[in-house]
C-alpha cells in the first residue's frame, strides 16, 4: 500500500474498527451450504471492491485500497490488470463509495466492461483521473 500511496498520493489510513477489512474480504469467499453465491471472478471482485470502497473500513484510502485489492484478485486468477484504464474508472469507484452503485451484479457487469473496454486514457500510473485512488 505504501507503494500505491507514493505513486498515487494520499495517506495511510488506520482501520476504523478491528475486523471490518476481514469481514469485507471474507464475504467475497464465503459459501452457503456448499454453494458459492459469487462464483465468477468479476462477482468476487465486485464483492471485494464494494466491501472496501462502500464499507469504508479505513480512515482514508478506501477507494484506492478497494480498487487495488479487487484488481489484484483479478490478476491472481488470470485476468490481468490492463495497462490503461478508461476514464470511467474514477466514476465507477465514486458511485460505489457514495452508495449509488451497490448491487453486486451491476458492479460485476460494470467492472468487467471496464476491463474489456478499449482504453482511452493514460496508463494506470499516469492517468489524471486515477487520483481517486489517493
Amino acid at each position: 500500500m505504501r507503494k500505491a500511496i507514493s505513486e498515487f498520493g494520499g495517506r495511510a489510513g488506520d482501520e476504523r474498527l478491528p475486523g471490518l477489512v476481514e469481514s469485507a474480504v471474507g464475504a467475497a469467499f464465503q459459501e452457503f451450504g456448499g454453494v458459492d453465491p459469487y462464483p465468477g471472478p468479476f462477482d468476487k471482485a465486485a464483492m471485494l471492491i464494494r466491501g472496501i470502497v462502500g464499507g469504508h473500513p479505513f480512515e482514508d484510502g478506501n477507494k484506492r485500497t478497494g480498487f487495488l485489492i479487487s484488481a489484484l484478485y483479478l490478476d491472481q486468477v488470470g485476468i490481468g490488470i490492463p495497462e490503461e484504464l478508461p476514464d470511467e474508472t474514477y466514476d465507477f469507484c465514486m458511485r460505489i463509495s457514495s452508495g449509488e452503485l451497490k448491487d453486486i451484479e451491476d458492479i460485476a457487469r460494470e467492472y468487467k466492461a471496464l476491463w474489456e473496454r478499449p482504453h482511452n486514457s493514460g496508463s494506470l500510473k499516469n492517468n489524471s483521473n486515477n487520483n481517486f485512488i489517493a
